[in-house]
């Protein structure tokens, strides 16, 4: 049994990411985490500004409860699949509501598709930064989205889905089949995209864009978010 874990947390463990694996928080805690990552790198003030954050399949609620309910961060959730909150997460709404008046923050039952900007022209183009907390299908979305609004983005990526979308290609023309090309296809997309590793198990690594005009950072770096 020891081990089988000592294999597995090696095998989470990505390339560039040079913390040590068995430090790392318990993956059940991600969304916590790169809320954390959210605040400290942009602030509460930056994420709250216009129609605020808007979450990107995020079916579970759970950026939104971190965001919204737990720091009063308007944000938006986009998914066709109504949210199902846990029962943690519903005594946190219940709580909110109790003692703020703080209702769940509202959904949009829809893909991030662009019939979908267009309905919602100005959630849109009045948000802080689109993000996405292994979006899968949607990850490429999120990006092309927060390109063409030139609006600030941060994805983590998980599953490369290739059977869905078997025509990406890197600019060298490598077929984007894995993780690894996964993340060198999406941060091709712009020089400005950087990369930062969140402290927890599997796939943790952020691919994010706050500044256009900003030259890309040549080696991603280890994020210790101060608020866990």
């Amino acid at each position: 049994m020891a081990k089988r874990l000592e294999q597995r947390a090696k095998a989470a463990q990505l390339a560039g990411d040079s913390s040590d694996p068995h430090s790392k928080i318990d993956k059940t805690q991600r969304s916590r985490i790169f809320c954390n990552w959210l605040v400290d790198s942009l602030g509460d003030e930056h994420l709250s500004s216009g129609t605020g954050v808007v979450d990107v399949a995020g079916g579970k609620g759970d950026i939104s409860i971190q965001l919204w309910i737990q720091r009063g961060v308007p944000t938006t959730l986009i998914d066709p699949r109504p949210m199902k909150l846990g029962k943690y997460n519903r005594k946190l709404v219940a709580k909110a509501q109790t003692a703020e008046g703080r209702k769940m923050s509202p959904q949009l039952l829809r893909c991030l598709d662009d019939e979908t900007l267009k309905l919602h022209q100005e959630l849109f183009t009045d948000c802080s930064i689109l993000v996405g907390m292994h979006p899968d299908e949607a990850t490429e979305a999120i990006v092309d989205a927060a390109m063409t609004l030139r609006k600030p983005f941060a994805v983590v990526p998980c599953c490369v889905m290739s059977r869905a979308f078997p025509n990406r290609q890197c600019r060298d023309g490598t077929l984007v089949e894995t993780y690894d090309t996964f993340v060198r296809y999406l941060s091709e997309k712009h020089p400005s995209v950087q990369s930062a590793f969140l402290p927890f198990a599997g796939r943790n690594q952020v691919l994010y864009l706050f500044n256009y005009d900003k030259g890309r950072n040549a080696s991603a770096e280890i994020v210790e978010t101060t608020s866990i």
